[in-house]
C-alpha cells in the first residue's frame, strides 16, 4: 500500500477501490468455473479451477456454521482478505496477463473448507467403505477433467509463448558460454540458477557496474523486457549510449516479431 504511487507497472495507482469491482467480477467467475462464462479464453489463460471444489467449500462452511463458527470465521476472513486485496490491485484480475497466480493464496482456506465439506458428506453414510469410496469419487470429479489440460505441452500454449521462447534461448546460450562474465538482465535469476554471476538490469545506472567492468567482463541480455518496448524497457536503451556492444548471439522470434540478443560490454 505504501508503494501504490511508485512508478512501476501501471501509470496510476497500484491499489485502488476503482479496480475492485471489475476485478472481483472476473475473479468470482474463476471460482465458479470460468469456462461456464467465457469458454473462449479460459484455456488460453489457464483458468483451471474445479467449481465443484467451491461447492464443497460451501458445504464445509455450512458444517462449520453448526459446530465451529470461530474456525469458519477465521477461514472466511483469510479468504476474503486475500480475494479483496488482490482484486484491488491493478493487475489483480485472473484475466490480466497470466495473473491467475494471484488467486493461489485464496485456495488454502478454500481447500480446507472443501475438505471439511467432503468429510461432512462422508459422515452422512454409516458404512465407512461407502464413505471412503464417495470421497474418492468426489475428488476424482474435481480434478480428472483437468488432466488433459495439465498435460498440454508448453509449446501448445500461446499465453506467454514469446517469453518462453526467450527463456529457452537464454538458457541455451548461457549454458554453453564458458567465460566467467557477469550477466546483466531483467531476469537475472535465470543465470543465478545456472551458477553464473548476474545482476539486475537497473545496475546500468549504478557505479557498481563500472567497478565490475574493471575486473570482469559483462554480458548484456537484451531479452523479452527489452523487446516489448514498454516504459520499463528504458534501461535497455542506456547500454548503446554508454558502451560499445559486441554481439555474441542473436535470435529472431518470427512468430511475435521480436529479436533477442546477447552483447559483451566494451568501455
Amino acid at each position: 500500500y505504501g508503494l501504490r504511487y511508485e512508478p512501476w507497472g501501471a501509470s496510476g495507482e497500484k491499489l485502488s477501490l476503482n479496480y475492485l469491482l471489475p476485478n472481483l467480477n472476473e475473479n468470482v467467475k474463476f471460482f465458479l468455473g470460468y469456462e461456464n462464462f467465457h469458454r473462449g479464453i479460459w484455456q488460453g489463460k489457464q483458468l483451471y479451477h474445479p467449481w465443484l471444489l467451491t461447492m464443497l467449500a460451501l458445504v464445509g462452511g455450512g458444517a462449520l456454521w453448526k459446530k465451529e463458527r470461530y474456525l469458519l470465521g477465521i477461514l472466511v476472513s483469510i479468504y476474503l482478505v486475500e480475494l479483496l486485496l488482490y482484486s484491488s490491485f491493478y493487475a489483480g484480475s485472473v484475466t490480466y496477463g497470466v495473473d491467475v497466480r494471484y488467486m493461489i493464496p485464496t485456495l488454502l482456506p478454500l481447500t480446507i473448507l472443501a475438505a471439511i465439506g467432503i468429510e461432512s458428506i462422508g459422515k452422512s453414510f454409516k458404512n465407512k467403505q461407502v464413505s471412503s469410496l464417495l470421497t474418492l469419487v468426489i475428488l476424482a470429479f474435481c480434478f480428472l477433467p483437468f488432466l488433459p489440460l495439465i498435460m498440454t505441452s508448453a509449446s501448445e500454449i500461446e499465453e506467454a509463448s514469446d517469453a518462453r521462447f526467450y527463456h529457452d534461448f537464454a538458457i541455451e546460450f548461457a549454458s554453453r558460454f564458458n567465460e566467467s562474465c557477469y550477466f546483466i538482465s531483467h531476469v537475472s535469476s535465470i543465470y543465478t540458477v545456472l551458477g553464473k554471476p548476474a545482476m539486475q538490469i537497473w545496475y546500468v545506472y549504478r557505479p557498481e557496474l563500472e567497478e565490475v567492468l574493471e575486473h570482469s567482463c559483462v554480458v548484456f541480455d537484451e531479452g523479452e523486457w527489452c523487446a516489448i518496448r514498454v516504459r520499463e524497457s528504458g534501461s535497455c536503451l542506456e547500454f548503446p549510449k554508454r558502451y560499445k556492444l559486441e554481439l555474441l548471439a542473436r535470435v529472431k522470434n518470427v512468430k511475435h516479431n521480436k529479436v533477442y540478443s546477447f552483447y559483451r560490454l566494451r568501455t
